[in-house]
């Protein structure tokens, strides 16, 4: 039975949470490279962000509608990713 690391982690950026689960991926592969089976490390993060849209690799930057000066208006940041879509509203 797989058993899971539970992280309450409340409100953090998006980019500092995107970067904890690429680390979490690293270690996994690393795992099972070094073992040849899947590793037991399994997670689930409870997290909020500010507001904030991404761009995955497919997407077209000209489908943002609101520009740069709205976002610091609202808080809100913007960052590309590495993850398939469009534009995507988090928050």
């Amino acid at each position: 039975m797989a058993s899971f690391h539970y992280l309450d982690k409340g409100t953090i950026d998006y980019q500092e949470c995107w970067d904890m689960q690429e680390q979490f991926l690293s270690e996994v592969v690393a795992s099972k490279k070094e073992t040849g089976k899947p590793t037991s490390k399994n997670y689930f993060l409870l997290v909020e962000h500010p507001h904030v849209y991404t761009l995955g690799k497919s997407g077209d930057e000209h489908n943002m509608l609101i520009h740069e000066d709205f976002l610091k208006k609202i808080n809100a940041t913007f960052y590309k990713i590495n993850r398939g879509g469009d534009i995507t509203y988090h928050g």
